[in-house]
């Protein structure tokens, strides 16, 4: 009864609001720091799949590119040969191969996509 008696009833209240106050400021700040966390992250996502389409457009441009390229020289090949002209050595059809290594199957039995495509070989020996 002495710690009632000694007892201030206004520190008490003092005490408890301001506890109910900085809890609140830290609850509020927790959830701003959270808003702006997953904000951050999605302006992260979104620019990512802008450079992965950037990407990707450049690659189509440089694969139409090399198949008009493709096509042309083979047009002119088709042109000397029709001419009746033996076109020069490094000009002849390049030869396709697989190569061995790449080819093998992975420990799962299967070739991935990336190792599948075929290495062009120049005519030169």
């Amino acid at each position: 009864y002495l710690y009632e008696a000694g007892a201030n009833p206004w520190s008490a209240r003092f005490f408890i609001t301001s506890m109910i106050c900085v809890g609140a400021f830290y609850c509020v700040n927790l959830a701003l720091a959270v808003i702006t966390h997953k904000f951050s992250l999605s302006a992260n996502a979104e620019m990512l799949q802008q450079q992965a389409r950037a990407l990707a457009k450049e690659r189509r441009r440089q694969l139409r590119e090399q198949r008009r390229l493709e096509r042309e020289r083979q047009k002119e090949l088709e042109r000397l040969r029709a001419l009746g002209t033996e076109p020069p050595e490094e000009a002849q059809e390049p030869q396709v191969r697989q190569d061995a290594a790449l080819a093998e199957p992975n420990q799962g039995g299967t070739t991935p996509a990336v190792h599948s495509r075929p290495i062009i070989v120049s005519g030169k020996g």
